[in-house]
């Protein structure tokens, strides 16, 4: 998807990421809650030309709340309801392991990365390139 403004690749945005996303949307219903480690993936309503359509969004705690003895994402974030989608961009995952100021703060380890994707509270609904969705049990 070339930027407007440079006329080159938008890094900050992917073909796969708009996709992701346009799938996800036509797929949840509005109450579900999706949760986010970082990501403002509110930007993708106003591409979509729904610019005041909100997401009922949760914030994971620092390494999504996992415990070194935990690996059930719904038990160690009570606040969750019965049902949920977590939506995570690559980008949100190369930050903690690749910019030196994100590391620093250690907010997600790759370890954390690898617990959530090995969690069996949850399911991979989308995968591609640089989006991963996931939705509870």
């Amino acid at each position: 998807m070339d930027s407007p403004k440079v006329s080159r690749t938008n890094s900050a945005l992917t073909y796969n990421e708009v996709e992701g996303m346009s799938w996800f949307y036509n797929l949840k219903n509005d109450s579900s809650i999706v949760s986010v480690p970082l990501s403002q993936i509110n930007r993708f309503h106003d591409l979509f030309g729904e610019k005041y359509a909100k997401d009922s969004l949760r914030r994971f705690p620092d390494h999504f709340g996992y415990s070194n003895n935990s690996s059930n994402i719904k038990k160690v974030n009570l606040e969750l309801d019965s049902h949920f989608y977590i939506v995570l961009l690559t980008i949100d995952e190369l930050l903690y392991q690749e910019v030196p100021s994100y590391i620093k703060v250690g907010r997600y380890y790759k370890s954390d990365f690898t617990k959530l994707r090995n969690d069996t509270s949850v399911n991979k609904i989308y995968d591609s390139m640089n989006i991963e969705i996931f939705s509870s049990i």
